[in-house]
């Protein structure tokens, strides 16, 4: 390869790479809010903030000003708004933003060796299993009694 082809290759990617980061930059900068910890109401908003997160710190934090970043979301209560409207033959429980259920009337899996084929027609019926297909059959976590499906990576 000559040098002038390695030179427009290393000039394209630059591009791209340059694309691709000024891309990001402003689209973090959408998702990202900013708090300066230049007073005290500063940070007394962090802790309440924290503490709605329910996250444990250290109760000491020190004055010395400073900046950085804190990313939150709300927690959502969509599980549970759905379940009021959407789940029919599932007795469940809510707490602590985790939903619980037990099928009315248990499901007879024909062939124990493979569960998954008759697991799989559960899990898309959305009546039975809010947001079933994010989930996949757990063989380590089951047992002859009880089914586990774990969130899909």
């Amino acid at each position: 390869m000559n040098f002038r082809r390695i030179e427009w290759i290393f000039f394209l990617a630059f591009i791209v790479l340059d694309i691709f980061l000024i891309f990001t930059y402003f689209q973090q900068n959408w998702s990202v809010v900013s708090i300066k910890n230049s007073n005290q109401g500063a940070n007394e908003t962090i802790m309440k903030s924290i503490r709605n997160d329910q996250i444990e710190i250290n109760p000491i934090l020190s004055n010395r000003a400073s900046e950085g970043y804190y990313l939150a979301s709300p927690n959502s209560d969509d599980l549970k708004n759905k379940a009021d409207t959407d789940l029919r033959y599932v007795t469940w429980t809510y707490n602590d933003h985790k939903l619980t259920g037990d099928f009315t009337t248990l499901i007879k899996i024909n062939d124990s060796d493979n569960p998954q084929k008759t697991l799989n027609s559960v899990v898309d019926d959305a009546s039975l299993i809010i947001h079933g297909k994010d989930y996949a059959y757990s063989k380590e976590l089951s047992s002859k009694s009880r089914i586990f499906m774990e969130e899909k990576p």
